[in-house]
C-alpha cells in the first residue's frame, strides 16, 4: 500500500487512533471520539481523545538520520505527515502494517514512510544548501551538495510520531500479556530443566566411566558435551530471567509512580513524612525481592522435583523421598515463622523511622522546650524492642539458610543407614543417593533463600498495596468535544448544591449542605475562621477533592462529564502557599505549565507582560536570563511574595474562566496587593478569593 492510500485526514485523527489501537489488540471504547475541530490544539486534543478511548499516547521526537529506525520500533503509533496521519500497527521485516481510512490493512515500506516524514525538513534545508554550493563554485558539486546536506540534516529534529500504549491503569494481567510473561516464564523454566537434566546426565556419564574401572574416551567426550550444554542452557535461562525481571520492574515502577501521584492528599498528610519515606523504601524492596524471589522459588521447585526422582533411583529409595518431604515441610514452616517475625520487625522499624523524622523536624523545639533527660527515652525503648526483634529474626534467618539444608543432610545420612546395615548396596545406587543428597541440600538452600525474599516482598506489599491500588484507578475522562468546549454563556461558571465532604479518618463532615453559585463577572471574597472549611470548599470546586454528597458543576456540567482536563480548563485553583511549588526550571516554564508545550512566541510574550503586571518586572530585570532564568530549589531564589505572584500568573495564564485564590495574596505588601488584585480584575472572568477576616 502506498503512503497516500494509507493517509487519514487530520480531522479524523481520533478515528485513526482508535483504529490503530484496536488493530494492535488494545481495548478501546466503542463510542466515536469525534472529529478534530479547526484551530483546536492537536496534542491536548489527542491526549484527551486517548484518555476517552482508554489508551495512552506520547509524542516523541527523533533525529533526521534515526527516523527510519524509530518508525520500525514505534508500533502501534500514529505518524503525522503534511497531508494527514498514518496508523501503524506492527512491523514485519522492512515493512510496517498500516490500517487505512476504509479499514483495510496492508503493508507499507518503512523507507517510504521515512522519506515522507523527512520531506518537509529536506525542503526547508535544500534552498540554503543549493545557495552555499553555488556560491562556493567548487568542482564535483553533486558530492559537495550531498555532504553539506547530510551535515545540515544531522542535527535536525523531527516530530510527528505519536506512540500508542496500553494505559497504566489497565489490569495487571493485561500488562503481563503485553510483556509475554507466561510465554517467557515457560521458556525460562524449560531452559532451566534442560540445563539441570543435562548436568545430571553429564555426571551420570562420568560416573559410569569411573565406576566401570575403565577410562573410555567416548564417555568423557559425552560428559564434556552434556555439561557444556547444561551450562549454556542454564546461562540462557538466567539471562532470559534477568531481561524479564527488568521489564517487569519497569512496569511495576510505572504503576507505583501513577499510584503515588493519585494518592489522596488527606491520606498522605495524615500518614506523615516518616511513613511516606518507609513506603518508598518498601517499594524498592518489593521491586527487587518479589521478582528475584519468584525466579529463585521457581528454580528451586524444579530442582526439588528432579532431586526427588534422583533419590528414588538411589540406594535410599522412597525413604529418602519421604525425608526430603519432611525437610521441605520444615523449610516452609520456617519461612512462615520468618514472615511473622519479619512483619513485627518491619512495624518497629517503620515506627522508629517515623519518630526519627519527626524528631529531626522538631529538633530545635526539643532543645529549648523539652528537658534533656526526657529527650531520648522513647527512642531507647524503641531501639531495645527493635534489637530483640532483630535477634529473633536473625535466628530464623540462620535456620532457613543453614539449618534446614544441613539438617536435610543429617536426615538423609540416617536414611541410608538401613540400606548400609541390612542390605546389599550397589556402588551405582550409593553414588546416586549421595548425589541426590547434595543436590537436595542446594535445592533446599535455594528454597530457603526464596522464602526469605518472598516474605520480605510480602511485607513490602503491605506498604505498597495502596500505591498499586491508586495506580489502578482510572482517571475521569471525557470526550474531547466536551473537554475542549467553552462553557455556555447562560450557565453559571461554578455551581455548588448541598455539598457534603468528610476527610478520611474524620468523625465529622467539614462541609455539610454547602451551597454556592459563581456567575461570569462575580468577584467573591470568602472569609471565615481557621478550620471552618474554606480551603476544603476551594479544593472541592477546583476538582482536587470529590464531594461525598451533593452536586458540583462547572458551566452546567459535572466532573464525570468534563473529565479532569476539561474541569481544569474551566476552573483554575491556586492552593495555599505551602501546598504550591516552584519547579526547578525556567521562569517561563513555571508560569506556562497550564499552556500547550512548547509555548509559542506569543505565549512567552503574554507571560512576560502578565508577570510585569503583577509587579515582577524588577525581579525579571535583575535576573540574567530574564524569563529564561532557572528558578527553584537550586536556581534563582524567589521571595515568598514573588512565589505567590508566580502561582497567580500560572493560574491566570491557564485562561480558565474562574480563578480561585486560596489565601494566595497574604504574603504581598499593600502596594503589590493592589497591583495583583487589579490584574485579576482585568484578566479573570470570575474570581473566588479566600482570606482570613
Amino acid at each position: 500500500m502506498s503512503v497516500e492510500a494509507a493517509l487519514w485526514p487530520l480531522a479524523r485523527i481520533g478515528e485513526a487512533l482508535a483504529a490503530a489501537a484496536h488493530a494492535a489488540g488494545l481495548e478501546v471504547r466503542a463510542e466515536s471520539v469525534g472529529a478534530l475541530a479547526d484551530g483546536a490544539p492537536l496534542e491536548p486534543w489527542l491526549r484527551d481523545a486517548a484518555r476517552w478511548l482508554g489508551v495512552e499516547v506520547e509524542a516523541v521526537e527523533t533525529s533526521y538520520p534515526e527516523i527510519a529506525r524509530v518508525i520500525g520500533t514505534c508500533a502501534p503509533a500514529l505518524l503525522r505527515l503534511e497531508r494527514g496521519v498514518v496508523a501503524v500497527i506492527r512491523r514485519r521485516g522492512r515493512d510496517v502494517e498500516v490500517v487505512a481510512p476504509d479499514g483495510a490493512r496492508s503493508w507499507c515500506a518503512i523507507a517510504e514512510l521515512a522519506d515522507a516524514m523527512r520531506a518537509p525538513a529536506l525542503a526547508r534545508v535544500t534552498p540554503d544548501v543549493e545557495a552555499i554550493v553555488a556560491a562556493a563554485r567548487v568542482p564535483r558539486q553533486q558530492r559537495v551538495r550531498a555532504a553539506v546536506l547530510e551535515t545540515r540534516l544531522l542535527r535536525v529534529s523531527l516530530d510527528g510520531i505519536v506512540l500508542i500504549r496500553r494505559r497504566i491503569e489497565a489490569p495487571i494481567d493485561h500488562h503481563a500479556r503485553d510483556l509475554g510473561v507466561a510465554r517467557r516464564l515457560a521458556a525460562i523454566a524449560a531452559l532451566h530443566i534442560v540445563g539441570y537434566v543435562m548436568l545430571l546426565a553429564g555426571w551420570w556419564a562420568i560416573g559410569r566411566t569411573v565406576l566401570s574401572g575403565e577410562l573410555d574416551t567416548g564417555w568423557l567426550v559425552a560428559w564434556a558435551l552434556l555439561v557444556a550444554t547444561g551450562v549454556v542452557a542454564r546461562h540462557r535461562a538466567s539471562s532470559a530471567a534477568g531481561t524479564l525481571a527488568i521489564d517487569a520492574a519497569g512496569a511495576l515502577r510505572l504503576r507505583l509512580l501513577a499510584g503515588a501521584l493519585r494518592l489522596p492528599a488527606d491520606l498522605v498528610r495524615g500518614e506523615g513524612v516518616g511513613h511516606s519515606l518507609g513506603r518508598v523504601l518498601e517499594a524498592h524492596a518489593l521491586e527487587t525481592l518479589a521478582i528475584t524471589g519468584g525466579f529463585t522459588a521457581m528454580f528451586a521447585a524444579i530442582e526439588l522435583v528432579v532431586v526427588a526422582v534422583v533419590l528414588a533411583l538411589g540406594a535410599g529409595g522412597l525413604v529418602h523421598v519421604g525425608l526430603l518431604a519432611i525437610a521441605l515441610a520444615a523449610t516452609i514452616a520456617g519461612a512462615r515463622s520468618y514472615l511473622r517475625l519479619r512483619r513485627e520487625w518491619t512495624d518497629d522499624r517503620l515506627a522508629i523511622t517515623h519518630d526519627l523524622i519527626d524528631a529531626m523536624a522538631g529538633h530545635a523545639t526539643r532543645l529549648v522546650q523539652q528537658p534533656a533527660n526526657d529527650r531520648h527515652a522513647d527512642e531507647d525503648r524503641g531501639l531495645a524492642r527493635y534489637a530483640q526483634r532483630s535477634a529473633a529474626l536473625d535466628h530464623r534467618l540462620a535456620w532457613l539458610v543453614v539449618g534446614a539444608p544441613r539438617g536435610w543432610l543429617v536426615l538423609a545420612s540416617l536414611g541410608l543407614a538401613p540400606a548400609l546395615l541390612f542390605g546389599h548396596v550397589e556402588p551405582q545406587g550409593l553414588a546416586i543417593a549421595f548425589g541426590g543428597m547434595l543436590l537436595g541440600n542446594r535445592a533446599l538452600a535455594s528454597l530457603g533463600e526464596a522464602g526469605i525474599r518472598l516474605a520480605d516482598a510480602a511485607i513490602a506489599w503491605r506498604s505498597v498495596a495502596p500505591l498499586v491500588a491508586a495506580g489502578g484507578e482510572v482517571p475521569t475522562a471525557a470526550s474531547p468535544s466536551l473537554a475542549h468546549a467553552a462553557p455556555p454563556s447562560l450557565k453559571a461558571l461554578a455551581t455548588v448544591r448541598g455539598v457534603v465532604y468528610r476527610p478520611p479518618r474524620a468523625s465529622a463532615a467539614v462541609l455539610d449542605g454547602c451551597d454556592l453559585v459563581i456567575d461570569d463577572g462575580d468577584r467573591i471574597v470568602l472569609e471565615g475562621a481557621s478550620g471552618a472549611g474554606k480551603s476544603t470548599l476551594a479544593h472541592v470546586i477546583g476538582g482536587v477533592r470529590r464531594a461525598d454528597a451533593g452536586l458540583v458543576l462547572a458551566g452546567g456540567l459535572d466532573h464525570a462529564t468534563l473529565g479532569d482536563s476539561g474541569w481544569r480548563r474551566r476552573i483554575a485553583l491556586v492552593p495555599q502557599f505551602h501546598e504550591n511549588h516552584v519547579f526547578f526550571g525556567r521562569l517561563a516554564y513555571n508560569v506556562l505549565i497550564g499552556r500547550d508545550w512548547p509555548p509559542t512566541r506569543a505565549d512567552r510574550d503574554e507571560a512576560a507582560a502578565l508577570c510585569r503586571e503583577l509587579g515582577l518586572g524588577a525581579t525579571i530585570d535583575r535576573m540574567p536570563g530574564g524569563m529564561s532564568q532557572l528558578i527553584g530549589e537550586t536556581g534563582w531564589q524567589l521571595s515568598h511574595g514573588e512565589k505567590s505572584r508566580v502561582y497567580l500568573a500560572r493560574a491566570l495564564l491557564s485562561r480558565a474562566p474562574l480563578v480561585i485564590l486560596d489565601e494566595s495574596l497574604a504574603a504581598l505588601d499593600p502596594d503589590t496587593l493592589v497591583e495583583a488584585i487589579a490584574c485579576v480584575e482585568r484578566r479573570a472572568c470570575a474570581a473566588l478569593v479566600i482570606a482570613h477576616p
